[in-house]
Formats: structure tokens, C-alpha cells, sequence
């Protein structure tokens, strides 16, 4: 899973424990592995005038973002993926490893029967960073006092079958192909779907412990994690037939991408207190 997704998932996940009292203090409020590699992630609220666009201070971290929210009345944080608008060159799987490609993963806090909207911005700062802490990312406010739309709590359980169904056919797939490595790469995630207790070795491991997952929800976030094989050069993206198997490849990688991208959502959304 790219790290612009996880940490979009992390926000929500532990925002929403903070926000409804069952994480006691706002330093809780972010999956550390997210950060490894951002030099910051701050918050400005975005204001657009006919002449320029300016951005102003609203937090300077994670921590004031979800006191700030807090404060103003949100009760729940919930986010939601979009396609990317005006890209037809290719199917959107494909061109989740690049730039502007993956669709846009959007926040929204809610408070009451309204919801302000936040998207982030990735950008590499210094390349040279001791720590390999090279991204600066903001998280701009663009959107505010939205209606807010019924949030639709997904079955997990339909949703882990019509996965594990793909994960069983593409992992077969691969190894028909004498794609080793990525049939193994598929076989972990299924295994994650079956797995109680969760597995102990993904990089976001605390993205999968908050006590506002229910056990269905942490493993489609294992999963996820384990079955990622969208990316550029040398990735799955990579790969070409000459034969039928080329169609046999082509929709069960846009059938995987959309299951994923769904599991994320509903996955995370699952953390949001009922009442919202």
C-alpha cells in the first residue's frame, strides 16, 4: 500500500479513537510508521480569489489538527476515494504508481449534518535528509460545510469472500505464469484474511491495532498491505502477454485494484462512531 493511503487511513482511524474518547491522548492520533519518511504533516485551510490561492495556518501537526477538530464540534473523520479526473490514457490501476494517477483519497470531518474536505499534497524536500525524511506533506482544507451523505457501513464479510475469491484466482494465475514472487505476494494476502492472530511483520503493523477496528476490518488492512502490487517499473503494472492470458491478467488486476481501494474505505470507515 503506497504511504499517502496508509497515512489518509491512519488520520481517520486514530482521529476517530481520539475523537470519540477511546484514545486518550492526541500524540495517539497518527500510525507512527506513516511518518517515517515525512519531514512534516501539517494543515491549512485553502482560499481561492480570483487573482491566487492562498493557503493559512490551521495546524502545524497531527495532534493540534485532531485537538483543532475537536474543538470546532467534529465527531468523526471518514475518508473516500475518488478516480482521477481526465485520465483515459489507461485503466486507473495502472497508473496508481505515478503522479496524479490512483484517484485522490479525500478526508472528511464531520460535524453534524455537514463536512469540511481535506486532500493532501505530497512534496520532496531535502533528498539528502539524515533520516530519509524527505517528504513534506499539507493537508489543505478545500471544501467546507458540505452535506454530509449517509455513510453506508459495508458487510466486511461479502466484501473478504469477493477478495478472497480474486486473491485465489490471481495467485493462481501468477503461478501458471512462473511469476513466483507475486503469486507468493498474493498467497500472504489471502492468508491475512484468514488470520487471527494478525500477522507481525507489515510496515504499517499500527495501522492495524486501534481499539476502533473490529477484528474483519484489521484484517482487510493486512490484507491490503500484504497484496499491493500497483506501482510503476517493475511492478505487476509491469507485466505483458502475447496470448490469452492477457485478458485473463487484465481483469483480474483491475478486479484486485478495485477490491483493495474498496477495502481501505470501508476498512477505515469502520472506525467512525455509529452516531455520525
Amino acid at each position: 500500500m503506497q504511504t499517502h493511503m496508509a497515512q489518509a487511513a491512519a488520520l481517520a482511524i486514530y482521529g476517530n479513537a481520539f475523537l470519540s474518547g477511546r484514545c486518550g491522548t492526541p500524540e495517539n492520533t497518527l500510525a507512527p510508521s506513516t511518518l517515517t519518511f515525512c519531514e512534516y504533516v501539517k494543515f491549512v485551510e485553502v482560499t481561492r480569489r480570483p487573482a491566487n490561492r492562498n493557503e493559512n495556518p490551521f495546524a502545524q501537526n497531527p495532534a493540534d489538527w485532531v485537538c483543532r477538530l475537536k474543538a470546532d464540534g467534529v465527531q468523526a473523520i471518514r475518508i473516500a476515494h475518488s478516480p482521477t479526473p481526465g485520465i483515459q490514457s489507461a485503466p486507473e490501476h495502472m497508473l496508481a504508481g505515478f503522479a496524479g494517477g490512483g484517484g485522490a483519497w479525500r478526508l472528511e470531518t464531520i460535524k453534524g449534518k455537514t463536512a469540511d474536505h481535506w486532500l493532501s499534497r505530497w512534496e520532496i524536500g531535502n533528498q539528502d535528509h539524515p533520516d530519509r525524511k524527505i517528504w513534506r506533506v499539507t493537508y489543505g482544507r478545500v471544501a467546507q460545510d458540505r452535506p454530509v451523505t449517509p455513510t453506508q457501513w459495508p458487510d466486511l464479510d461479502v466484501l473478504k469472500r469477493r477478495l478472497v475469491k480474486n486473491l485465489s484466482e490471481i495467485a493462481a494465475f501468477a503461478k501458471r505464469q512462473k511469476l513466483g514472487h507475486f503469486a507468493a505476494v498474493f498467497k500472504n494476502g489471502l492468508d491475512c484474511l484468514g488470520s487471527r492472530p494478525l500477522p507481525q511483520n507489515l510496515f504499517h503493523q499500527d495501522l492495524i491495532s486501534s481499539p476502533c477496528l473490529p477484528h474483519s476490518a484489521a484484517q482487510l488492512l493486512a490484507a491490503i498491505q500484504s497484496a499491493w502490487v500497483f506501482g510503476g517499473m517493475g511492478s505487476w503494472n509491469d507485466l505483458g502477454f502475447d496470448d490469452e492470458a492477457q485478458p485473463v491478467y487484465d481483469r483480474l488486476s483491475a478486479e484486485l485494484y478495485e477490491l483493495l481501494t474498496a477495502a481501505l474505505e470501508s476498512a477505515t470507515n469502520t472506525s467512525m462512531p455509529r452516531q455520525a
